[in-house]
C-alpha cells in the first residue's frame, strides 16, 4: 500500500475497563467478579438464555391456543388475562438483568458493537416500558399490550439462527450489498412517487361511494367493485402509491385497472398503466432485482474467500474498525495495550476498509489474536 493509504490510518485506545470497574475497582479486582465476568461471556449462559427464549415461545403458544381454538368461556373468565401478566413479568425480570450484568461486564461499547446485544436490548427496553406503562394505573393501561409485546419478543428466536454458520453469512452478505443496490431502490421509489403524483392528477376524486355521485354507478358490476378495492385509488398520494405498488409486484393490477377504466370511460387511460410497466417494471424493477443477485453474489464469494484464506477468524473488527494489542508490534515503542485502527476515508465501503487494514497489518507481519484476548490497563 502506497503512502497515501498509510496516513489515513487514524488510531484510537481501545480501554476495556468498563464504567463499574472505573467505579469500584476494589470489586471488579476481585475473583469473584472475575469468575461472575466469565460467565456470564460464557457459552452456558447464551444458551440458557437460548432456552428461556425457547420457553417464552412455548408459554405463548400455550397462552394463545383457547384463543385461536374459540374457547369464549376461557377468554371471558380472565385467566389468560392473569397468566399473560404474571409470565411478563417472569420473563421480563430474566431478560432486564440480563441486559443489566452484561453492560456491566462488557460496558457500553463493547455491548452496543453486537447487532445481537443491540437487538435483543431493543427488545427488552420495549418490553419493560410497555410493563410499566400496563401495571401503572392510567388511560393506556390495556392488558392486551402485554400480548403484543411477548409476540414481539419471540422474535429473540432468531438468536438461535445466529449460531449456524451460513445464516450468519447470509445476513451479513445482505447488509452489505445494501449500499450498493440502496441507490437504484432510492430511483424506483422516485418513480413510483412520480406515476402516483401523475395518477392522483388525471384520477383524483373519481373512484368513490357516495351515493350522490353518479361516477360510483359507474363501477357497479366491475371487477373492481367485486373485490373490494376501493382503497385503490388515486384520491391521495398515499393510496396512488398503494396501487403502483401492486402494479409493481403483479398484484391483481388488471382488476384495479378496471375500475380506473369505468369512471374514465376510456380506453385511453390504459396507457398510463401500460407506461408504469414498461418503465417501472420491465426497466428499472428488473434492473433492481438484478443488481442485488449480482452484488449477492459479488459479496459472498468475497466473504468465502476471505474465510478460507483464515482472514474472518483471526481478525478482530469492532464495526469497521481493527482491534490490535500494540504488544505485537515489531518494532520497538513504548505502547502497551489495544487500539483500534480505521480509515478516515469515504471512497472505499465497509467491507473494502476492512479488507485493506487486514492486508496492511498482515503485511508488517504482525500476529493477529481474538478480541478477547486483547490485554485489559493495569488496574489501579
Amino acid at each position: 500500500y502506497n503512502f497515501g493509504t498509510v496516513i489515513l490510518l487514524q488510531f484510537k485506545d481501545f480501554s476495556r475497563r468498563t464504567w463499574f470497574e472505573y467505579t469500584f475497582p476494589t470489586i471488579s479486582c476481585t475473583s469473584y467478579y472475575q469468575r461472575f465476568g466469565s460467565i456470564i461471556q460464557s457459552e452456558a449462559f447464551e444458551t440458557a438464555i437460548d432456552f428461556a427464549a425457547i420457553a417464552q415461545c412455548i408459554v405463548v403458544l400455550i397462552q394463545s391456543f383457547p384463543d385461536l381454538a374459540g374457547h369464549e368461556e376461557i377468554v371471558a373468565s380472565g385467566m389468560i388475562e392473569g397468566t399473560w401478566e404474571f409470565m411478563e413479568g417472569i420473563f421480563t425480570l430474566i431478560y432486564v438483568l440480563e441486559m443489566s450484568v452484561k453492560i456491566m461486564v462488557l460496558g457500553w461499547d463493547r455491548y452496543t458493537s453486537s447487532l445481537r446485544h443491540v437487538f435483543d436490548g431493543f427488545i427488552t427496553v420495549v418490553a419493560f416500558v410497555t410493563t410499566m406503562i400496563v401495571y401503572y394505573p392510567n388511560d393506556f393501561n390495556n392488558p392486551k399490550m402485554i400480548q403484543v409485546v411477548m409476540v414481539l419478543r419471540i422474535f429473540r428466536i432468531v438468536r438461535l439462527f445466529m449460531v449456524m454458520k451460513s445464516f450468519r453469512l447470509f445476513c451479513r452478505t445482505f447488509v452489505g450489498i445494501l449500499p450498493s443496490v440502496g441507490k437504484m431502490i432510492v430511483l424506483l421509489f422516485c418513480i413510483m412517487y412520480v406515476f402516483s403524483a401523475i395518477g392522483m392528477h388525471f384520477f383524483g376524486g373519481l373512484v368513490t361511494r357516495d351515493p350522490e355521485n353518479v361516477l360510483s354507478y359507474l363501477l357497479k358490476g366491475t371487477e373492481f367493485a367485486d373485490n373490494l378495492y376501493w382503497a385503490n385509488n388515486f384520491n391521495d398520494l398515499l393510496s396512488g402509491m398503494n396501487v403502483i405498488f401492486n402494479h409493481l409486484v403483479g398484484n391483481n393490477w388488471d382488476a384495479m385497472e378496471s375500475g380506473i377504466l369505468a369512471v374514465t370511460q376510456t380506453k385511453e387511460s390504459r396507457w398510463f398503466f401500460f407506461a408504469f410497466y414498461v418503465v417501472g417494471v420491465i426497466l428499472v424493477n428488473n434492473l433492481v432485482i438484478s443488481l442485488s443477485i449480482d452484488a449477492f453474489i459479488i459479496e459472498l464469494e468475497d466473504k468465502d474467500q476471505d474465510q478460507d484464506a483464515g482472514i474472518s477468524n483471526k481478525i478482530s473488527f469492532r464495526g469497521k474498525r481493527l482491534i490490535f494489542d500494540a504488544n505485537r508490534l515489531t518494532r520497538e515503542h513504548d505502547l502497551s495495550g489495544c487500539f483500534e485502527a480505521h480509515l478516515s476515508t469515504e471512497i472505499h465501503s465497509v467491507r473494502e476498509k476492512k479488507k485493506i487494514l487486514a492486508n496492511l497489518f498482515k503485511d508488517r507481519g504482525y500476529n493477529f489474536i481474538n478480541l478477547e484476548m486483547c490485554p485489559s490497563p493495569a488496574r489501579k
